[in-house]
């Protein structure tokens, strides 16, 4: 989508005075997709729609496409979210769909984590 600056800085206002918090930490079954690839989109992507407006909830969807637990801790993906923690926050972390992937050929997992981790 194309960036609204209008929409964002609205964002930004809700983010700042909300009363609870819920960041979302996980894969594509979380993830937001462009409008443009509807009917496809993640849970995290219509969540906020489960509160009502004036609830003061704010959801922080942080879920990335094609990412393992490891990949979101290798890639800085829980770092990043956890700059925008706040006591009162929830953390919703949803990983597993992409951690089955035991390709020993990808780089950052060897022929001993196949071996050790997968089944």
């Amino acid at each position: 989508e194309p960036f609204d600056l209008n929409q964002a800085l609205q964002d930004k206002a809700r983010i700042a005075t909300a009363t609870k918090r819920i960041l979302i930490v996980s894969d594509s079954t979380a993830a937001t997709y462009e409008v443009s690839r509807l009917p496809r989109m993640g849970w995290g992507q219509v969540f906020q729609n489960r509160f009502l407006a004036d609830s003061g909830v704010v959801v922080l969807n942080g879920a990335r496409a094609g990412r393992s637990s490891r990949d979101f801790y290798n890639e800085g993906w829980y770092q990043q979210m956890g700059r925008y923690l706040q006591p009162g926050d929830y953390v919703f972390i949803a990983h597993g769909h992409n951690d089955q992937n035991c390709n020993g050929n990808k780089p950052i997992r060897g022929a001993a984590d196949v071996r050790n981790l997968c089944t």
